[in-house]
């Protein structure tokens, strides 16, 4: 019974971790976040829209009702998150309606690095 408290972490960070682990050929967030300001980057990652209505991409999707972005992160400026293909959404309604959409798969996109983020994303083929 004593070792049970220590196999559902284990089982917990080896979800969070495949998630995180697919290679879809672009940079990861922790290099784009790196790049010189102005310079065009393709990076991937898991696509969030908080309740808030900041867009994020992140190298970790934690896998929560909704789901939060985990490990590295990026803003996004100028995406239209309608374009992006397979997103899922769920709407709380304490304190009026309050949307967070996500990506379950990750996506490549490619925008201009700058101190705030990355702006003009779009998806990259």
């Amino acid at each position: 019974m004593r070792g049970m408290r220590y196999l559902l972490p284990g089982l917990l960070i080896a979800v969070i971790v495949a998630c995180g682990s697919e290679d879809t050929g672009g940079t990861k967030i922790g290099q784009a976040l790196n790049a010189a300001n102005g310079s065009e980057v393709t990076v991937s990652g898991f696509l969030i829209v908080d309740t808030d209505g900041n867009i994020r991409l992140c190298s970790l999707l934690l896998e929560s009702l909704p789901p939060q972005c985990g490990g590295d992160r990026i803003d996004l400026r100028g995406i239209d998150v309608r374009a992006i293909p397979n997103t899922k959404s769920v709407d709380f309604r304490p304190g009026g309606i309050r949307t967070v959409t996500w990506t379950d798969d990750l996506i490549t996109l490619k925008g201009i690095r700058e101190t705030d983020g990355l702006r003009e994303a779009q998806l990259s083929p």
